[in-house]
């Protein structure tokens, strides 16, 4: 039972009396971190792979007293220009969202911008392997034809002019990198690897090569933005959750996912523990402090 609840936990559901934070539209209310702040010192934008982390910039902002509100839509890339499409129309609610979120970003005086997105897909179109859905295709203005090629050109260049405006309006962007997916729910194999000893011996980690080869193009993209970019820092999530050949399914003994490719509450203060003792945290660190 402790298993499953730590596997379906959710930041809103921990019971913590926390600020809610008005008109900083389309900005969830709900504030992360220090609750003492009157007003967001740092926003966390992008899709679901961004709101999972909204734990790790809680236990983040808690420890340097900083306070930061979610955006985000499912599915949608934190891109300044272009979007999702779908018969070769750019699905307003995710262009819509990111315009909106963007405009109040750059009129803040916030620092820090976290972001984050499961970008291999954007970059592939494809889901992970076993998971139903569609191909996720991506366009603008000039070019909404659904293909791997308009995919990449959309996202590297969207991708970039949101770091580059960031950067040129005096925030610092911290990306997270995509935690790795899995061809099955590894909480439901966790639980029955406890409860049944047949199953005791039971695999729950994903063989790291496939999500190697999935991620490759847009790890080599963060990288190449980060050398032009020197401001932008980026948690490398892959490194904490991956070796050479395997991505685990928990960390500490406590279970990391929510389904095939969403991390849990329990699992996200999970990964900020770990990052926080390496020694990749360092630069982080001195920035907020």
């Amino acid at each position: 039972m402790a298993l499953y609840y730590d596997s379906v936990s959710k930041i809103e559901a921990n019971n913590e009396v926390r600020k809610q934070l008005m008109g900083y539209e389309p900005f969830r209310p709900m504030l992360l971190g220090d609750q003492s702040v009157s007003k967001p010192t740092a926003f966390l934008w992008g899709d679901s792979h961004a709101e999972h982390f909204q734990s790790f910039v809680d236990q983040l902002g808690k420890k340097y007293q900083f306070g930061a509100l979610y955006a985000g839509q499912g599915g949608c890339p934190p891109i300044a220009a272009g979007g999702r499409v779908r018969f070769g129309e750019l699905e307003e609610h995710c262009y819509k969202t990111n315009e909106q979120a963007l405009k109040t970003i750059l009129d803040s005086d916030v620092e820090f911008v976290f972001l984050g997105g499961r970008w291999a897909v954007y970059t592939q179109t494809t889901l992970a392997e076993n998971e139903a859905g569609r191909h996720i295709f991506l366009g603008d203005e000039s070019d909404r034809s659904e293909s791997l090629e308009n995919n990449r050109r959309v996202f590297d260049k969207g991708l970039e002019q949101t770091i580059d405006l960031l950067v040129k309006n005096g925030k610092t962007p911290i990306v997270f990198g995509q935690v790795p997916s899995f061809p099955f729910k590894p909480s439901n194999c966790l639980v029955k690897r406890a409860n049944y000893r047949w199953a005791a011996k039971d695999n729950c980690d994903a063989e790291y090569e496939p999500f190697k080869q999935r991620y490759s193009y847009a790890s080599n993209l963060l990288l190449d933005l980060q050398k032009k970019y020197p401001e932008m820092l980026i948690i490398d999530i892959p490194s904490l959750a991956c070796n050479g050949e395997k991505c685990v399914s928990s960390l500490d003994e406590r279970p990391l996912y929510s389904d095939n490719n969403h991390i849990n509450a329990v699992g996200a203060k999970a990964f900020y523990e770990t990052y926080m003792r390496s020694d990749a945290s360092e630069e982080l660190k001195q920035k907020l402090s």
